[in-house]
């Protein structure tokens, strides 16, 4: 398939999903119901904010759920624009620790920063799991890394 047209399908499937999708939560079982109300954040358009408190929240877990716990602030920090302290928190984490939506988040994240550094073969990596397994939330953004990964 030509670039025109595999740019004009990925953009045409990406707001298919993004109009099915609409109303769909980020917040799938979080470790705790604080985790879960700072995902909520996000919802409310307040990454930062959300970020903030995972962090605060994570400083007082251990083990996986401290993982994802900082996983889901390294996802709140990016949907906020600081890729800086985004990476800071990836580079914390491996994927090994994390489980459930935490883990696409991360994987999410990093796929959309090795985008951006222009590594599509990094975010493929990231991203080799099937969407359909992904969280409903984020399988839009997911199917849109991979479209632009593939290009």
């Amino acid at each position: 398939m030509n670039k025109p047209a595999a740019r004009f399908s990925a953009l045409s499937l990406s707001l298919m999903l993004l109009a099915g999708c609409a109303t769909t939560s980020l917040t799938s079982t979080p470790d705790s119901p604080a985790q879960g109300q700072a995902l909520a954040l996000i919802e409310q358009g307040k990454p930062r904010d959300a970020a903030l408190q995972l962090e605060g929240l994570a400083a007082t877990l251990r083990g996986g759920a401290r993982s994802n716990a900082l996983a889901d602030a390294a996802w709140a920090w990016h949907l906020a624009g600081d890729s800086a302290r985004a990476r800071s928190l990836l580079g914390q984490l491996t994927a090994r620790q994390l489980s459930g939506a935490s883990l696409q988040r991360y994987q999410l994240t990093g796929a959309e920063l090795a985008l951006a550094d222009k590594q599509p073969a990094q975010a493929l990596a990231l991203l080799k799991d099937h969407a359909d397994s992904v969280a409903v939330g984020l399988r839009t953004r997911w199917l849109l890394a991979r479209a632009q990964a593939l290009q």
